[in-house]
């Protein structure tokens, strides 16, 4: 008799289906990689190689072709060897893509070495070899002048983050460290009170074209969206002119697929993505304003000569590796504003010879409810910067000069802004952002009985005067006056809970812009 070995169907069912598993894992997750490079360091007064130079590469990705926003995968970094030579091989990692297309960029954002200056962020992508030329500094500050910093994961750049502390040793006590890092989680806290996170409209969004000479920006109307053109000339911005006009629902964002070429799109839900060649497929995108002129030569079949140059993609002065900079560096530093209670963001600008100079940006930070971040987008030429601001009652373009820190509203809307007036917040959130004003309010309930322990609201009226609605341990509802609200806020209810946030009634924002209102 014949015995019949039973395992053998069951480990070919478990290895099939262990193989029909990672096939699905590798289509959902596919992997995102970015080309390495080898290079050598050189001198460039000599020409002779550069030893123990420390460079750093950032592998940059974006899902699509010309859209504003860049993801950062990572960095890498390698010290040259005894002839300035070096290597870096190529990054990988796994993730799950939004978008059919995935292009990679690299870049040497940082090359250390001592004795000598660290040269402008180079463009690699699509070069295997690379020749890095750094010139000899004349003294310590020359160096500290010429460097940026590189803002990379730890345990990317490890030797690079060493060699950073020496070139910059701290200024500063663990005490003050402490007190500046609570003082940006106390700002960053106040953000959710202010105009600028609470308020919309009437420009909702702003996209640069990628070679820099014309920004679009999007105005509410009621029934939709004006789209507005602004061209940027070396003498300044000229008037408005309105492309389009266009639906807002659902809200779609602005982005140019060319110089020329400026649609609006919306991200293709997770069952209708599709294979295509590019996010904007059919039924993505929506082309509302296009110009043949304003193509670059290399793609306009008209054109007798090419232009050598790419067109560079818009990004954010936070990306060390904009090449619009002109060998400029930008740091956002965030103080509180006395007259407000609110952050005051000031830019800090170091010029190509090494001088500084600082401006302070108007308002607040706008657009960020809707698309996620501000836009601070550098145009042609690199004088003029492009941001959504909280100014005059709403959320407009502004164009600021970074060469003065003038500013200037680039769009000619006289519509208020739209404000959210309630909202929920949980009680880390009130404490984190008005520490000493929530021990003071604590107090106030203390005395009238109220638990604070459990949800209760905030009803704030003009002039800041605040009242208190919640329960007593018996449970019972108890109101109360407490300690004015110490910051200017559109909002007139704050529900403290731990219940999801909601967005509350809205209502026009101001004319006169926020009002002022002492601080605590």
């Amino acid at each position: 008799m014949h015995l019949r070995d039973t395992r053998r169907p069951a480990l070919l069912a478990g290895l099939t289906l262990l193989l029909l598993l990672t096939l699905a894992v590798a289509c959902v997750i596919p992997v995102q990689t970015a080309p390495g490079l080898r290079g050598q360091v050189v001198d460039r007064t000599t020409g002779q190689p550069v030893a123990n130079a420390i460079v750093v590469v950032r592998f940059d990705g974006r899902h699509g072709d010309q859209l504003p926003d860049r993801e950062l995968l990572g960095h890498a970094e390698a010290t040259t060897g005894p002839d300035g030579s070096f290597q870096i091989e190529r990054y990988s990692r796994s993730g799950a893509s939004l978008w059919p297309v995935f292009q990679s960029e690299t870049r040497i954002v940082s090359v250390l070495r001592s004795g000598y200056r660290c040269p402008d962020p180079l463009h690699v992508t699509g070069v295997r070899d690379v020749r890095v030329e750094i010139e000899p500094a004349l003294d310590q500050k020359d160096r500290q002048a010429s460097c940026r910093p590189v803002a990379s994961r730890r345990g990317e750049a490890e030797a690079h983050r060493v060699a950073w502390r020496e070139l910059y040793p701290p200024s500063e006590s663990p005490a003050q460290r402490a007190e500046r890092r609570q003082l940006g989680r106390t700002l960053e806290a106040r953000t959710a009170l202010g105009y600028g996170a609470n308020c919309s409209g009437p420009v909702v969004d702003l996209a640069l074209a990628p070679d820099g000479m014309r920004v679009a920006f999007a105005v509410t109307t009621g029934d939709g969206v004006d789209l507005e053109l602004v061209d940027i000339t070396p003498a300044g911005t000229r008037a408005s002119r309105t492309a389009a006009t266009a639906d807002d629902v659902p809200p779609r964002r602005l982005a140019w697929t060319q110089p020329g070429e400026l649609v609006l799109w919306s991200p293709a839900r997770l069952g209708g993505r599709s294979a295509a060649a590019s996010i904007f497929s059919a039924g993505h995108t929506e082309v509302m304003w296009k110009n043949s002129q304003a193509l670059p030569a290399a793609i306009d079949p008209n054109a007798q000569t090419a232009r050598t140059r790419t067109p560079l993609e818009p990004d954010d002065l936070s990306d060390e590796t904009d090449t619009r900079w002109l060998g400029r560096s930008f740091s956002l530093e965030r103080s509180l504003d006395l007259s407000s209670g609110l952050s005051r963001d000031r830019l800090l600008v170091r010029r190509e010879d090494g001088s500084k100079f600082d401006m302070v940006l108007p308002g607040e930070a706008c657009g960020g409810a809707r698309f996620g971040r501000p836009q601070y987008r550098v145009g042609a030429g690199g004088r003029l910067a492009f941001d959504l601001r909280y100014v005059e009652g709403g959320c407009h373009a502004v164009a600021i000069d970074l060469t003065s820190g003038a500013w200037s509203r680039i769009d000619a809307s006289r519509a208020a802004g739209q404000c959210r007036t309630q909202r929920a917040m949980p009680p880390a959130l009130l404490a984190t952002a008005l520490r000493g004003w929530t021990r003071e309010l604590h107090d106030a309930m203390h005395g009238q009985g109220i638990d604070t322990g459990s949800t209760y609201a905030l009803t704030i009226r003009d002039g800041g005067a605040t009242s208190v609605l919640g329960r007593n341990a018996e449970g019972l509802a108890v109101t109360g006056e407490v300690p004015n609200f110490p910051i200017s806020t559109p909002l007139d209810r704050i529900d403290i809970t731990h219940v999801s946030p909601h967005g509350g009634g809205m209502r026009l924002a101001p004319d006169a812009g926020p009002a002022k209102i002492a601080p605590l």
